[in-house]
């Protein structure tokens, strides 16, 4: 049986070594992609973001292309997952930032999260995600524990399909044709992270 082939984009703005042992773990064989020209034979790519989102944008931008990017992920159609400001880069712009677009894939704006009852911002730790739908192993209603570290927010619903609290209502998973994107950190996040990674291998399988 083939190993499943995993490309992690790497532009010094993720936490890439534990995401690339957590698939490893999972039997793929995984490639760190610097440059556009090693997105070729990859059956599954992640982009995960740490750091600020301009930060982010300004990293990819240097080795890949934001358009040639974009045009790969939907005219190709790569199973995608984007972790933490990696998903939030799949939107328009960000508060944080907002002098520069992300890839424009989704049309959603990111928020500041709002302080409220004494909860401390970044949003640090574990916390609970609700799925609105099934998925995988996961299931509708339940509650799953994840790992965080953020600040700012997407509040996108139309594509939501898990949403966590802290001090407001916010999305914490997006799936839509080829990507699924999480704000927690899967390679964080022990048991229910491995899970969610197997999840989506599964689903684009």
């Amino acid at each position: 049986m083939l190993k499943k082939k995993i490309g992690i984009i790497s532009y010094k703005a993720g936490n890439i070594y534990s995401i690339q042992k957590s698939f490893e773990y999972l039997g793929c064989e995984v490639s760190i992609l610097q440059n556009i020209n090693k997105l070729k034979n990859i059956d599954y790519l992640v982009l995960p973001g740490v750091g600020s989102f301009g930060h982010c944008v300004k990293q990819l931008s240097k080795n890949f292309s934001l358009s040639i990017f974009k045009k790969i992920i939907l005219k190709d159609q790569i199973p995608l997952l984007c972790i933490c400001v990696g998903m939030q880069m799949l939107g328009h712009l960000s508060e944080e930032s907002p002098e520069l677009n992300g890839l424009k894939i989704f049309n959603f704006t990111i928020f500041k999260m709002k302080e409220k009852n004494q909860l401390k911002i970044p949003h640090v730790g574990w916390n609970d995600v609700t799925l609105k739908k099934n998925f995988e192993f996961f299931k509708k209603n339940y509650k799953y524990d994840f790992y965080f570290d953020h600040s700012y927010i997407v509040k996108e619903d139309k594509f939501c399909i898990g949403f966590s609290r802290h001090t407001e209502k916010f999305s914490s998973i997006i799936q839509s044709k080829n990507i699924l994107a999480c704000q927690f950190h899967p390679e964080k996040s022990q048991e229910n992270g491995i899970n969610f990674l197997k999840a989506f291998l599964n689903f684009y399988a």
